[in-house]
């Protein structure tokens, strides 16, 4: 198993990033259908076992949640910086000095 997984690592890493992010897409079928067959869940009268559990937590732990944060940094670095907004009533903090920018 951990030849394939190193194959196909070596294999999106060979690849430019616009073939890299195409393969990708390609595989997000796939891979969510691992990931539903991998939960066994075709049968609601067999309880859930422990070891599933703690594998959901594992791949959510090491692989969603990392997708996630990525994500969210790709928007934060898309997202202008903005001022941070005073209320009506507030001066500006150099007006209190006496400032005049000039």
């Amino acid at each position: 198993m951990r030849e394939l997984v190193a194959e196909l690592d070596h294999a999106l890493g060979a690849l430019g990033e616009d073939d890299r992010r195409a393969a990708l897409r390609a595989l997000m079928p796939s891979v969510v259908r691992w990931y539903q067959d991998s939960l066994a869940l075709d049968d609601p009268a067999r309880p859930v076992h422990l070891d599933l559990l703690l594998w959901v937590d594992e791949v959510s732990a090491g692989l969603i949640g990392p997708l996630c944060a990525a994500a969210q940094d790709v928007r934060r670095a898309a997202t202008p910086v903005r001022a941070p907004r005073r209320m009506p009533s507030q001066r500006h903090p150099r007006a209190a000095t006496g400032w005049s920018g000039g």
